[in-house]
Protein backbone atom coordinates (compact mmCIF):
# COMPACT_ATOMS: atom_id res chain seq x y z
CA UNK A 1 0.00 0.00 0.00
CA UNK A 2 1.36 3.66 -0.71
CA UNK A 3 0.12 6.39 1.10
CA UNK A 4 0.60 9.73 -0.59
CA UNK A 5 -0.13 12.70 1.93
CA UNK A 6 -0.68 15.80 0.03
CA UNK A 7 -0.11 19.76 0.84
CA UNK A 8 -3.72 20.94 0.91
CA UNK A 9 -3.88 24.27 2.31
CA UNK A 10 -7.23 24.17 3.85
CA UNK A 11 -6.86 23.93 7.74
CA UNK A 12 -10.19 21.65 7.54
CA UNK A 13 -8.32 19.67 4.65
CA UNK A 14 -5.65 19.31 6.13
CA UNK A 15 -6.55 17.57 9.57
CA UNK A 16 -8.77 15.56 7.55
CA UNK A 17 -6.39 14.89 5.03
CA UNK A 18 -3.62 13.37 7.85
CA UNK A 19 -6.37 11.46 9.21
CA UNK A 20 -7.84 9.45 6.84
CA UNK A 21 -4.07 8.49 5.36
CA UNK A 22 -3.32 7.52 9.41
CA UNK A 23 -6.05 5.81 9.43
CA UNK A 24 -5.51 3.26 6.20
CA UNK A 25 -1.61 3.17 7.58
CA UNK A 26 -3.32 1.95 10.54
CA UNK A 27 -5.88 -0.79 8.73
CA UNK A 28 -2.65 -1.85 6.75
CA UNK A 29 -1.35 -2.60 10.44
CA UNK A 30 1.12 -0.13 9.60
CA UNK A 31 3.29 -2.70 7.08
CA UNK A 32 3.35 -0.18 4.14
CA UNK A 33 6.96 -0.47 1.82
CA UNK A 34 6.77 3.25 1.00
CA UNK A 35 5.69 6.87 1.91
CA UNK A 36 6.19 9.66 0.72
CA UNK A 37 4.86 13.22 2.49
CA UNK A 38 4.51 16.63 1.28
CA UNK A 39 2.85 18.82 3.88
CA UNK A 40 3.57 21.61 5.80
CA UNK A 41 3.57 21.56 9.64
CA UNK A 42 2.36 18.04 10.53
CA UNK A 43 0.74 17.60 13.82
CA UNK A 44 3.46 15.66 15.58
CA UNK A 45 2.30 15.82 18.91
CA UNK A 46 -1.28 14.68 18.18
CA UNK A 47 0.01 12.34 15.11
CA UNK A 48 -1.24 8.41 15.90
CA UNK A 49 1.62 7.33 14.04
CA UNK A 50 3.45 4.46 14.80
CA UNK A 51 6.86 2.44 14.31
CA UNK A 52 6.83 1.50 10.08
CA UNK A 53 8.82 -1.67 10.52
CA UNK A 54 8.50 -2.16 6.86
CA UNK A 55 9.16 1.04 4.79
CA UNK A 56 12.03 1.03 3.52
CA UNK A 57 11.22 3.74 0.39
CA UNK A 58 10.87 7.53 2.08
CA UNK A 59 9.97 10.44 -0.17
CA UNK A 60 10.02 13.68 2.33
CA UNK A 61 9.58 17.33 0.96
CA UNK A 62 9.92 19.68 3.56
CA UNK A 63 12.15 21.95 5.29
CA UNK A 64 11.08 21.76 9.01
CA UNK A 65 14.16 19.59 10.10
CA UNK A 66 12.09 18.80 13.43
CA UNK A 67 9.46 17.46 11.54
CA UNK A 68 11.93 15.48 9.49
CA UNK A 69 13.72 14.06 12.64
CA UNK A 70 10.29 13.07 13.98
CA UNK A 71 9.73 11.02 10.68
CA UNK A 72 12.63 9.54 10.79
CA UNK A 73 11.61 7.91 14.23
CA UNK A 74 9.05 5.80 12.39
CA UNK A 75 11.24 4.13 9.66
CA UNK A 76 14.40 1.41 10.16
CA UNK A 77 17.30 1.31 11.02
CA UNK A 78 19.13 0.29 7.78
CA UNK A 79 19.18 -0.13 3.99
CA UNK A 80 16.79 2.53 3.43
CA UNK A 81 16.18 4.46 0.27
CA UNK A 82 15.79 8.33 1.28
CA UNK A 83 14.94 11.17 -1.03
CA UNK A 84 14.72 14.26 0.80
CA UNK A 85 13.73 17.70 -1.33
CA UNK A 86 12.16 21.31 -1.12
CA UNK A 87 9.34 23.21 -2.66
CA UNK A 88 11.86 25.43 -3.62
CA UNK A 89 14.60 24.18 -5.96
CA UNK A 90 17.66 22.71 -4.26
CA UNK A 91 16.99 24.83 -1.60
CA UNK A 92 17.14 22.18 1.17
CA UNK A 93 20.57 22.17 3.31
CA UNK A 94 21.61 19.21 5.59
CA UNK A 95 24.33 20.04 8.10
CA UNK A 96 26.95 17.67 9.46
CA UNK A 97 25.09 16.98 12.64
CA UNK A 98 22.00 15.52 10.09
CA UNK A 99 23.90 13.91 8.20
CA UNK A 100 25.05 11.87 11.18
CA UNK A 101 21.63 10.86 11.72
CA UNK A 102 21.73 7.13 11.73
CA UNK A 103 19.35 6.35 9.53
CA UNK A 104 21.22 8.01 6.77
CA UNK A 105 24.30 7.35 7.74
CA UNK A 106 23.27 3.41 7.19
CA UNK A 107 20.89 3.98 4.45
CA UNK A 108 21.65 2.12 1.33
CA UNK A 109 20.58 5.14 -1.20
CA UNK A 110 20.24 8.86 -0.34
CA UNK A 111 19.00 11.31 -2.56
CA UNK A 112 19.44 15.67 -1.11
CA UNK A 113 18.18 17.67 -3.58
CA UNK A 114 19.68 20.26 -1.89
CA UNK A 115 23.45 21.32 -0.48
CA UNK A 116 25.26 18.63 2.29
CA UNK A 117 27.40 20.01 4.32
CA UNK A 118 29.33 17.26 4.83
CA UNK A 119 32.87 17.69 7.14
CA UNK A 120 35.74 15.92 5.08
CA UNK A 121 35.99 12.86 7.57
CA UNK A 122 31.86 12.38 6.86
CA UNK A 123 32.66 12.57 3.37
CA UNK A 124 35.97 10.37 3.24
CA UNK A 125 34.23 7.56 5.52
CA UNK A 126 30.62 7.70 3.33
CA UNK A 127 29.01 4.03 3.11
CA UNK A 128 26.18 4.98 1.23
CA UNK A 129 25.75 2.77 -1.74
CA UNK A 130 23.92 5.03 -4.02
CA UNK A 131 24.00 8.97 -2.95
CA UNK A 132 22.63 12.17 -4.87
CA UNK A 133 22.84 16.00 -3.93
CA UNK A 134 22.52 18.76 -5.95
CA UNK A 135 25.66 20.16 -4.42
CA UNK A 136 28.19 19.23 -1.37
CA UNK A 137 29.93 21.34 0.57
CA UNK A 138 33.93 19.28 0.68
CA UNK A 139 36.98 20.79 -0.98
CA UNK A 140 38.94 19.50 -4.15
CA UNK A 141 41.15 18.26 -2.72
CA UNK A 142 38.82 15.97 -0.20
CA UNK A 143 37.10 14.91 -3.73
CA UNK A 144 40.33 14.00 -4.61
CA UNK A 145 41.31 12.18 -1.70
CA UNK A 146 38.07 10.21 -2.02
CA UNK A 147 38.99 9.25 -5.77
CA UNK A 148 42.18 7.78 -4.64
CA UNK A 149 41.54 6.11 -1.71
CA UNK A 150 39.35 4.09 -4.01
CA UNK A 151 42.05 3.32 -6.40
CA UNK A 152 44.26 2.41 -3.83
CA UNK A 153 41.85 0.29 -2.44
CA UNK A 154 41.08 1.66 0.84
CA UNK A 155 37.77 3.33 -0.23
CA UNK A 156 34.10 1.80 0.32
CA UNK A 157 32.65 -0.38 -2.38
CA UNK A 158 29.69 1.98 -3.57
CA UNK A 159 27.61 2.16 -7.03
CA UNK A 160 26.96 5.85 -7.72
CA UNK A 161 27.82 8.95 -6.05
CA UNK A 162 26.27 12.08 -8.05
CA UNK A 163 28.14 15.43 -6.46
CA UNK A 164 25.96 18.05 -8.08
CA UNK A 165 26.88 21.14 -9.34
CA UNK A 166 30.78 22.16 -10.42
CA UNK A 167 30.53 25.44 -10.01
CA UNK A 168 33.46 27.00 -8.59
CA UNK A 169 35.37 23.86 -8.52
CA UNK A 170 38.67 23.08 -10.58
CA UNK A 171 38.51 19.77 -12.23
CA UNK A 172 42.11 19.97 -12.37
CA UNK A 173 42.58 19.43 -8.93
CA UNK A 174 40.01 16.81 -8.40
CA UNK A 175 41.56 14.73 -10.94
CA UNK A 176 45.35 15.63 -9.95
CA UNK A 177 47.38 12.52 -9.77
CA UNK A 178 45.02 10.06 -11.48
CA UNK A 179 45.41 8.70 -14.04
CA UNK A 180 43.02 8.43 -16.24
CA UNK A 181 41.27 6.60 -19.94
CA UNK A 182 39.06 9.15 -21.71
CA UNK A 183 36.34 7.72 -23.72
CA UNK A 184 37.60 7.60 -27.19
CA UNK A 185 37.27 6.04 -30.44
CA UNK A 186 39.35 2.93 -29.14
CA UNK A 187 37.18 2.36 -26.09
CA UNK A 188 33.97 2.99 -27.88
CA UNK A 189 34.96 0.04 -29.59
CA UNK A 190 35.96 -1.97 -26.47
CA UNK A 191 32.42 -1.33 -24.71
CA UNK A 192 30.47 -0.84 -27.29
CA UNK A 193 26.91 -1.44 -25.83
CA UNK A 194 28.05 0.06 -22.65
CA UNK A 195 29.27 2.78 -24.37
CA UNK A 196 26.06 3.45 -26.48
CA UNK A 197 23.38 2.33 -23.16
CA UNK A 198 25.86 4.82 -20.99
CA UNK A 199 24.93 7.82 -22.33
CA UNK A 200 21.34 6.66 -23.62
CA UNK A 201 20.95 6.63 -19.46
CA UNK A 202 23.00 8.78 -18.19
CA UNK A 203 23.67 11.56 -20.66
CA UNK A 204 27.07 13.04 -22.29
CA UNK A 205 29.83 15.14 -21.33
CA UNK A 206 33.45 14.43 -20.49
CA UNK A 207 33.77 10.65 -19.71
CA UNK A 208 36.65 9.20 -18.51
CA UNK A 209 37.43 5.22 -16.94
CA UNK A 210 39.73 5.44 -13.61
CA UNK A 211 41.13 1.65 -12.84
CA UNK A 212 41.70 0.36 -9.40
CA UNK A 213 45.38 -0.23 -8.89
CA UNK A 214 44.61 -3.19 -5.90
CA UNK A 215 41.93 -5.10 -8.47
CA UNK A 216 43.12 -3.61 -11.92
CA UNK A 217 39.75 -5.09 -13.71
CA UNK A 218 37.42 -2.91 -11.37
CA UNK A 219 36.85 0.70 -12.57
CA UNK A 220 35.38 4.19 -11.90
CA UNK A 221 33.11 6.47 -14.60
CA UNK A 222 33.85 9.83 -13.87
CA UNK A 223 31.19 12.17 -15.87
CA UNK A 224 31.45 16.04 -16.22
CA UNK A 225 27.84 16.38 -17.36
CA UNK A 226 26.94 18.42 -21.08
CA UNK A 227 24.31 19.60 -18.77
CA UNK A 228 23.31 23.78 -18.90
CA UNK A 229 24.98 23.35 -14.98
CA UNK A 230 27.79 20.99 -15.25
CA UNK A 231 27.88 18.41 -12.56
CA UNK A 232 30.20 15.71 -11.20
CA UNK A 233 28.96 11.76 -11.23
CA UNK A 234 31.15 8.81 -10.41
CA UNK A 235 30.14 5.55 -11.16
CA UNK A 236 31.59 2.12 -10.41
CA UNK A 237 30.93 0.71 -13.85
CA UNK A 238 33.89 -1.28 -14.37
CA UNK A 239 33.36 -4.95 -12.47
CA UNK A 240 35.93 -7.84 -12.53
CA UNK A 241 34.72 -11.30 -14.35
CA UNK A 242 36.12 -14.74 -14.59
CA UNK A 243 35.89 -16.52 -18.01
CA UNK A 244 35.79 -20.47 -18.03
CA UNK A 245 39.37 -21.12 -18.91
CA UNK A 246 39.64 -19.25 -15.32
CA UNK A 247 41.07 -15.86 -17.06
CA UNK A 248 39.60 -12.48 -15.67
CA UNK A 249 38.21 -9.56 -17.50
CA UNK A 250 36.57 -6.16 -17.36
CA UNK A 251 32.24 -6.80 -17.32
CA UNK A 252 30.80 -3.03 -18.21
CA UNK A 253 27.55 -2.56 -16.19
CA UNK A 254 25.14 0.71 -16.96
CA UNK A 255 24.29 2.41 -13.74
CA UNK A 256 20.56 1.60 -12.44
CA UNK A 257 18.34 4.95 -12.47
CA UNK A 258 18.44 6.74 -9.14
Amino acid sequence: MDIHTLLIDSPNYHQKAIEFAENMIKKGKYELPQLMVDMKDYPMETSKMRPLSRCKTIRICGDDKNQLRWWFEWFPEKNLDIRMFSRFENQLFISSEELNWPKIQQAQKFKLCGRAYFTDEQFLNLKIRMAGFASVSVSDDVINRFLKNWINGTGYKFHQILLGSINDRKIDTILRGIELREWDEDFREEAGFFYSEFHRFCGRGQLYQISNRIHPYESLTLQITDFEEAELNIYHTGKRQTARNGEYYTEYYVPSYF
